[in-house]
């Protein structure tokens, strides 16, 4: 070795002393211009108080003050953070991973995943099924309630639209050429606001004959009356052909 520090007894170490607005470095070459001079290394920014790990000749993982690690992405990529989540991030541009605050999601120990705030971020799983409640996922989504003998579960909950008559959630169904044809569904099931200054909601059952949306075909009201060709029925089985 070219360089052996040794300490026979006690504890030993190396330091590596710069000012406290300069950076301190370790550093891997092999060669002498460009990325080659720090194709690999470890720096530490006194003014940022950060540790940077360096590989490839650039910054891949930054440790802050506070303990957060941020794993550096590349070209397209966005940062991937490791960190206590709290209200303060919830418009950053980057995506993060972490456990939550009461700050940010109402309960501590959350895990908490947030894309980038763009209009167009998503969560993406390219692989594989997704199990909540259940170490056994029978398709991409299984979720599994508690077992609960003479009850009914509700195992999942479709939570959105606004407090306008007729506003809603809905579940659509799809399959190919969505790529082409993004708002084309098969059908869909909705829940809506019925009545305005109510707890009055209805089920809208649609189908599609073109590439969107589809229209309404069959509703079942507050009352439980189902309209077939109407939106609006009168009795328990309403059928309007017109």
């Amino acid at each position: 070795d070219n360089l052996v520090v040794k300490q026979a007894s006690g504890e030993g170490g190396i330091s590596i002393v710069t000012s406290d607005v300069q950076t301190g470095w370790l550093l891997f070459a092999d060669g002498t211009t460009g990325n080659e001079q720090y194709r690999g290394g470890i720096s530490y920014n006194h003014s940022l108080d950060k540790l940077y790990l360096l590989s490839g000749g650039s910054s891949r993982v930054t440790i802050d003050s506070s303990g957060q690690i941020i794993f550096k992405g590349t070209g397209n990529s966005i940062d991937l953070r490791f960190q206590d989540i709290s209200a303060a991030i919830s418009s950053e541009t980057a995506g993060y991973i972490g456990m939550s605050t009461s700050a940010y999601s109402g309960n501590n120990g959350d895990l908490v995943l947030i894309p980038r705030t763009s209009g167009v971020s998503r969560i993406l799983l390219m692989q594989g099924n997704v199990g909540i409640g259940t170490v056994s996922p029978l398709a991409n989504l299984s979720v599994k309630a508690s077992n609960t003998t003479g009850s009914i579960i509700e195992a999942a909950v479709l939570d959105g639209g606004g407090a306008a008559v007729g506003d809603g959630v809905s579940l659509g169904f799809t399959g190919f050429n969505t790529s082409v044809y993004p708002n084309w569904r098969y059908g869909s099931i909705s829940g809506i606001y019925e009545q305005a200054n109510s707890f009055k909601g209805a089920l809208v059952f649609k189908t599609s004959t073109a590439a969107d949306g589809g229209s309404e075909k069959m509703r079942i009201d507050s009352s439980g009356n189902v309209g077939i060709g109407t939106d609006s029925p009168e009795s328990i089985l309403h059928l309007d052909d017109t």
